[in-house]
């Protein structure tokens, strides 16, 4: 199988290509990575035109690709420390009392904002004779900061629905 990832930053696309093939050969498929060269286009040739004969080149059956972006990104403001003063002053009997009462408050933001991107994945199986899609999918992850787990989850998930569909 041709394993294709495509995502916005080259560190997501090779994490991305790593799970899938770990995921393929503990499901005993032999995966085969696309190169550099076969995504890059030449003179309006088609991506897809590349990617299939790369994965006639190789031996492949099937093309499974993957196209990881953020889906949703959830900015959380830093904590924030706030000082206040207060007063309270009364004057009369038990009958007859009056009161003066103040206050001021300031509140100012500790550290950062925190910024948790959620994470979506497409992916498809498609037969390499035919061209045939077989299977598809749209995975998305909880927000986090931690991509790295987020492309696994999507990985795991997706090779568990393909397998589920009875492709893997």
């Amino acid at each position: 199988m041709l394993v294709v990832c495509n995502a916005n930053a080259p560190a997501i696309q090779h994490i991305c290509q790593d799970q899938i093939a770990g995921r393929m050969l503990m499901s005993g498929i032999r995966p085969v990575m696309v190169t550099e060269a076969d995504l890059t286009t030449a003179q309006g040739e088609q991506i897809t035109d590349k990617i299939f004969a790369a994965a006639r080149r190789e031996g492949a059956n099937a093309i499974w690709a993957a196209t990881i972006a953020p889906d949703f990104t959830v900015v959380s403001p830093g904590p924030t420390i706030g000082f206040g003063i207060g007063g309270f002053g009364t004057s009369g009997g038990w009958y007859r009392s009056s009161g003066v009462g103040g206050g001021v408050g300031v509140g100012f933001p500790v550290g950062g904002e925190q910024v948790n991107t959620a994470y979506a994945a497409d992916m498809t199986l498609t037969d390499v004779e035919t061209g045939r899609l077989m299977w598809s999918s749209r995975i998305t992850t909880p927000a986090s900061q931690n991509v790295t787990e987020q492309v696994t989850q999507l990985v795991e998930v997706g090779v568990k629905s393909a397998q589920q569909a009875g492709y893997l």
